[in-house]
């Protein structure tokens, strides 16, 4: 793990990871890096007793790194005071840097990159004195270094620092540290080496200035720098014989239980005790919070010299059966006879020849799962992600040259904020296929309607539905009767009425003998589109996997069908292709309904903005908000459907409410429970993260409790969180962490023999080479009963879930997270507990479909406690109020923002901790990147600005002269019908005039 402090000559400061800074004289912190064995720089008050390190009056282990230090002619072990004079920012000829690029009154000294051994390679360097471990160690952190140096180390020059400067040039001292800070008096065995990278470095242009570390967009270039570490380090402790256990973001030593790790882990179980008493966890805490339950439980106490330490690490070994003598003489006699890891593979097979081809192969799968989630990737996404997937096999080297090799199909560009950036030839190809399915269809299809029929058809809906169409409304229904276009698009403003308008357009349809699919990338939104008239309605993802000759109960070819896809914007490019490649080979027209500015798809691209952008989809636009019933919160989400996102949250600014930080989750609750039962029925109650939501749950359920409304007695079952492994995800047997459940969505055999049926529930007990290992969700842990099954995932066949105890009570409000047709539940339906059978453990739940499920030990539920929802679930929801959750700490941009603003009709609330930063934050639309657009940036980088004026106004040219190609044919086509028109009424008043003469 690698962990960033920052080094202050005065105040103190917090890092970009779980480090903090510190106010320590340098003196103080040369004594530490020297003498002290804890982790993070001492302060003025430990002083006093970094003489009682674990070194005993020999200092640490230490080298100099960084080219920066060679030009400087400092190599070898690190001597404290050329290190001391270096943090003050004087350099060996004596020029003095130290007021350089500092403009506050706490100076930078430089910056404490803590890089930290897994557990188990900690206890066997240490406790079992493999000291070859110890090398593989600080081999791994010199390759980590030099990634530093590459990458992250940076400087300013030009007028006000203008131009950024990746130097390549790092002056750093690297010291190894042997245990944590002790708990009661007695530390743990905890390898780590602490990289202090001097506040200097050169220019290019040969200056010597003040540095700075670039950590990346959203630090990806330090969790890149962590798995860069873990990789080295993995394939060097294989190869010296050890076995390799993935985990969640690394890897321990095999062989080690949960339990021996734990024994040695006691500091980790301070600060999470810590972290616990004050409502957090690890995984949901931030930087800050960890730093300060890691300064709060600082002690320094007298400690045991090096013998009497490593006397009770050995102790504490035998405790909890661990043989560390064992465990190290097998991983000597496997490395001595040239095996692997799994002891069957000689050492020449995995040879620089077969590394690159591993490498390659771990390229192209970290590709194919980067570009499920998104088109445009880093190239330190890349990195990290090939080093996860070849973890222990490959190293930084090898993954580098594979994508300089441009394995996986990658195409490379550039990003002004992110550096280099790559795509796939895949996802361009599917981009282009898209855009050329929609384009080939113009002017293909009749009309479905003259324009005196779409008059008549608008007639009569007003009439029926009892109201007048607006303007945009009326627009769309003319255009998708009218067009002659086989794909034809209406962006519709949230609460602008497309409901109403798909009523009359899929009447027109079906009177004229079309079918009328329906498809929705969410239950949900699926479930309106019934209201709207569709024959039929199903998610996207149901309707794709259908056999065509099913999803309107007809042969393909001899029907008409119109799809209408609602909420087109949050369609990945995936899923667009694999509706427009249906539609194509069925003949059939579509109709894509959405707001791009609304939010987007989990998955990658944007394909309906795309479609909309390049004018290869023509579209309508309906702009008239029509839910809100009050002008002024009409006008926030208008604001927001024109673009205008400054202006909308300035007109939000009255329905926002300041409180602490602490006090999001009870005020949101504290509002909520203020309605009566009846208005809470027709409340959202909105949150942008998983965390806050469970928060806001909690004080709703707590605040129910006190009233009397929700009975105090509870059954605990288990709930299911889908895990969202990506398809490249779900295919490794790593992803599958112990404790987590699969379900399996088609039947697994074995032969003929059933091993596992479709719909059945396993929990994973551990991996075995390429297979996980299952048992029965149902099955002690253990025992006769605990019957496994040894499954190799393929990422197709089943659903991995995180699985969590779940309180329910009689009268409690659930949420169904997850469609589960055999049951009667869509995603997003609610549903209430209506008793709990103690005898069977179980809840019994009626949804508000009607649907009775039973919820216990042997059948876990993907549900969860329904009072508050993410922003994200809310898209397509229309209710009368909206309390609205705006962490201003948290990612927020203005599609979430327009989201949340735009569900109610008439009442809204807004709860923040920081009403600037949230207002900052909503204020800007995030940019999705295509890949297409990728390779259109760099086409321009190459093209003189002459040239690129001339190219986009060919373009411009272009695309006007086909659009009026396109209505002169439009034009000709009407004239030519109405001329037919004319000419069969002169010949039925000529027969008529022939047989009256007759």
């Amino acid at each position: 793990m690698i962990s960033y402090s920052h080094l202050t000559a005065q105040g103190s400061g917090q890092g970009a990871g779980s480090g903090g800074g510190s106010g320590a004289s340098i003196a103080g912190v040369v004594r530490y890096l020297e003498a002290m064995r804890q982790d993070g720089p001492v302060a003025e008050a430990e002083r006093g007793a970094a003489a009682m390190g674990y070194y005993q009056g020999r200092a640490a282990p230490s080298m100099w790194l960084g080219a920066g230090a060679a030009e400087l002619g400092l190599s070898g072990a690190v001597d404290g005071a050329a290190l001391a004079e270096l943090l003050s920012g004087c350099l060996p000829d004596g020029t003095d840097l130290s007021g350089r690029g500092n403009r506050t009154g706490s100076r930078r000294l430089g910056h404490d990159l803590t890089i930290s051994t897994p557990k188990s390679v900690s206890i066997l360097a240490l406790a079992g004195g493999d000291a070859r471990l110890l090398a593989a160690h600080d081999q791994a952190v010199q390759v980590a270094a030099g990634e530093v140096e590459r990458l992250m180390v940076v400087a300013r020059r030009g007028k006000a620092g203008a131009v950024v400067e990746r130097t390549g040039r790092m002056v750093a001292a690297a010291y190894r540290h042997e245990d944590s800070r002790p708990v009661d008096g007695v530390a743990d065995p905890q390898l780590h080496t602490h990289l202090v990278i001097a506040n200097m470095t050169r220019r290019s242009d040969g200056v010597w200035s003040a540095a700075s570390l670039d950590f990346g967009a959203r630090n990806e270039i330090l969790h890149m720098l962590d798995v860069v570490y873990k990789a080295e380090l993995g394939k060097r402790v294989a190869e010296l014989g050890y076995g390799i256990e993935r985990t969640r973001d690394g890897f321990e030593i095999a062989g080690l239980t949960r339990e021996q790790i734990a024994a040695f882990s006691r500091r980790t179980a301070e600060i999470d005790r810590t972290l616990a008493a004050g409502g957090l966890d690890r995984e949901v805490a931030s930087a800050a919070q960890r730093v300060r339950a890691n300064v709060s439980t600082r002690l320094e106490k007298g400690q045991p010299g090096e013998v009497e330490q490593r006397y009770g690490w050995r102790a504490r070994a035998r405790e909890v059966g661990l043989d560390l003598d064992r465990a190290r003489s097998a991983a000597l006699e496997r490395a001595r006879s040239g095996l692997d890891r799994g002891g069957a593979v000689e050492r020449d097979a995995v040879g620089p020849d077969h590394e690159m081809e591993m490498a390659r192969e771990a390229v192209a799968g970290a590709a194919r799962h980067l570009g499920e989630r998104a088109s445009v990737f880093s190239e330190a996404e890349l990195v990290r992600e090939a080093l996860l997937a070849g973890l222990g096999r490959v190293g930084s080297a090898a993954v580098t040259r594979a994508i300089g090799e441009r394995a996986g199909g990658l195409v490379a560009g550039t990003d002004e904020r992110r550096g280099l950036v790559f795509t796939t030839r895949d996802a361009l190809e599917t981009e282009r296929l898209v855009l050329d399915v929609v384009r080939s269809g113009r002017g293909t299809a009749k009309p479905v309607a003259e324009p005196g029929a779409i008059a008549q058809v608008l007639e009569r809906q007003e009439r029926d539905q009892g109201l007048v169409f607006t303007a945009g409304q009326s627009e769309a229904v003319r255009f998708a009767l009218g067009s002659a276009d086989r794909h034809v698009g209406i962006v519709g403003a949230a609460g602008s009425g497309k409901t109403r308008a798909l009523a009359a357009i899929a009447e027109a349809y079906r009177e004229v003998g079309y079918e009328i699919v329906g498809l929705a990338p969410s239950a949900a939104a699926a479930r309106e589109l019934g209201q709207a008239g569709c024959d039929l309605t199903q998610t996207l993802e149901a309707g794709l996997r259908r056999p065509a000759a099913e999803v309107g109960g007809v042969t393909p070819g001899a029907r008409l069908c119109l799809y209408v896809l609602d909420e087109a914007g949050m369609v990945s490019a995936r899923d667009m292709d694999r509706l427009m490649r249906r539609a194509e080979a069925e003949g059939a027209r579509t109709l894509l309904v959405g707001d791009p500015r609304q939010l987007a798809s989990v998955e990658a691209g944007s394909p309906f903005q795309q479609l909309l952008e390049t004018g290869a989809l023509r579209h309508v636009r309906m702009d008239e908000v029509q839910r809100q019933r009050d002008p002024a919160l009409r006008e926030i989400v208008q604001l927001f459907a024109r673009g205008d996102a400054a202006g909308a949250v300035r007109a939000a600014q009255p329905y926002m409410a300041m409180v602490e930080k602490d006090r999001l989750a009870l005020t949101a609750a504290t509002t909520y429970l203020g309605l009566t039962p009846a208005e809470r029925a027709d409340t959202l109650v909105l949150a942008g993260t998983n965390r806050m939501r469970e928060a806001v749950n909690a004080e709703i359920r707590s605040g129910l409790r006190q009233r009397g409304e929700l009975d105090r007695d509870e059954l605990t079952v288990q709930a299911l969180d889908k895990a969202n492994l990506t398809r490249e995800q779900a295919k490794r047997p790593h992803a599958y962490e112990p404790g987590m459940v699969v379900v399996f969505s088609r039947e697994l055999k074995d032969g003929r023999r059933l091993v596992a049926a479709r719909g059945s529930q396993w929990t994973v007990a551990g991996q075995a080479g390429d297979h996980v290992m299952l048992r029965p969700l149902a099955a002690p842990a253990g025992g006769a009963g605990a019957r496994e099954i040894a499954w190799r995932p393929s990422g197709e066949m089943a659903t991995a879930y995180h699985v969590r105890a779940l309180a329910l009570a009689e009268g409690e409000r659930v949420v169904f997270r997850e469609n589960d047709r055999a049951r009667g539940v869509s995603n997003g339906m609610g549903g209430v507990v209506t008793r709990l059978d103690r005898a069977r453990g179980e809840a019994l739940v009626r949804s508000d479909a009607g649907a009775e499920l039973r919820i216990g030990a042997d059948r876990a539920q993907a549900i969860d406690h329904g009072y508050c929802r993410t922003i994200h679930s809310s898209q397509g929801a229309t209710v009368d109020r909206a309390i609205v959750v705006g962490e201003a700490g948290r990612v927020a941009t203005a599609q979430t923002a327009y989201v949340a603003a735009s569900r109610e009709r008439s009442v809204l609330h807004i709860i923040t901790d920081d009403r600037d930063k949230l207002s900052a934050a909503w204020s800007r639309w995030a940019e999705r990147q295509t890949a297409r657009s990728l390779l259109a940036r760099e086409a321009e980088r190459e093209m003189p600005l002459s040239d690129i004026s001339r190219e986009r106004a060919r373009q411009k040219t272009f695309e006007q002269a086909r659009q009026r190609a396109a209505e002169l044919a439009k034009a000709r086509e009407v004239a030519g019908e109405k001329q037919a028109e004319v000419q069969k009424q002169l010949e039925r008043t000529r027969d008529r005039g022939m047989a009256m003469g007759r």
